[in-house]
């Protein structure tokens, strides 16, 4: 992990992104609008290991390297990326996007326990 993990981020589910797509590339209330879509809680890393943990029942091993250090195994561009999430918390709330289109948004722990089982 870089950095300590702690960070919050909305992250977003594909299957959200694709849904508000769908529901918006004819609907009029999406004209020149701009529409911000993010999964429905902040969790920082140290959470989502929590909670893939949570669904293998063991606990999974971390290893932790200072921001930007060099990630065995990953491109620099991931490490970048990586980076940054670690210098900011990228917090949105989007329920008034999800309510307006009509879209559940993803949990973490629903995204986890439908791919480990898929």
């Amino acid at each position: 992990m870089v950095g300590e993990g702690r960070r919050k981020h909305t992250f977003v589910s594909m299957k959200d992104v694709a849904m508000l797509a769908t529901e918006t590339v004819s609907n009029p209330r999406a004209m020149n609008q701009r529409l911000l879509l993010a999964g429905p809680n902040p969790l920082c890393w140290r959470d989502v290991i929590t909670i893939f943990e949570s669904a293998l029942g063991r606990r999974i091993p971390v290893q932790y390297v200072p921001i930007d250090s060099p990630v065995p195994g990953l491109p620099d561009t991931m490490v970048r990326l990586l980076t940054a999430m670690e210098m900011f918390d990228s917090v949105l709330d989007t329920s008034e996007t999800a309510h307006t289109f009509g879209l559940k948004l993803t949990t973490m722990e629903e995204f986890v326990n439908k791919n480990l089982t898929a």
